[in-house]
């Protein structure tokens, strides 16, 4: 199945918003079949790695290494992604490195191979599960919020201040979404 994005799409108004106000928010990006099927290899058919910032360095962990790792194990490195969070710059997220894993030719035909935007994959998401894509002033406040939502595609001009608010713990489902960078030239450099 190739991948398109949807007719419908009314490209003047999101060149608009991008070039006014920094972002872009576009619902219904993909055709509703196309859509459903990335939602289902994202929550039936790909291993989740751990990401996060260990003082600077990303680290990722595969799901082979998370699984055998000792509870206690598990307890620490959260507490310390905890500490760095409360002192200091820290992110943490489930991922699935589209671009290294294309450019390792690790899991040919993956779908998830064929995106490098960042696309919304949640479906039927509350506000209060969080998740939000934060957007910020100078001072850190919160100018924008964008709440998850499925077939969604986020676009944003960097560099800009933004993060993703804590997904609840109560939340009843996965804050799935597809991310990446948009690179240019003939090689462009690995990410992380």
């Amino acid at each position: 199945m190739s991948f398109h994005l949807s007719s419908s799409l009314d490209r003047k108004a999101i060149f608009e918003s991008f070039s006014q106000q920094g972002y872009a928010h576009i619902r219904n990006v993909l055709p509703a079949e196309n859509a459903k099927r990335i939602h289902k290899v994202l929550t039936e058919k790909t291993s989740w790695n751990l990401a996060f910032n260990n003082k600077g360095q990303h680290i990722d962990l595969s799901a082979a290494q998370l699984a055998v790792m000792p509870k206690q194990s598990v307890n620490q490195l959260q507490q310390a992604i905890y500490a760095q969070a409360r002192d200091g710059f820290q992110y943490c997220y489930s991922n699935y490195p589209i671009y290294d894993a294309y450019q390792a030719g690790l899991n040919p035909g993956h779908v998830l191979h064929q995106f490098y935007e960042w696309m919304d994959g949640t479906s039927d998401w509350r506000a209060d599960w969080g998740g939000y894509l934060q957007l910020q002033d100078e001072s850190g406040n919160v100018r924008r919020g964008l709440m998850p939502s499925f077939n969604t595609l986020n676009i944003l001009a960097v560099p800009q201040k933004h993060s993703v608010s804590l997904v609840a713990p109560f939340a009843g489902g996965m804050r799935l979404s597809i991310s990446g960078w948009l690179r240019y030239g003939d090689k462009p450099a690995p990410s992380g």
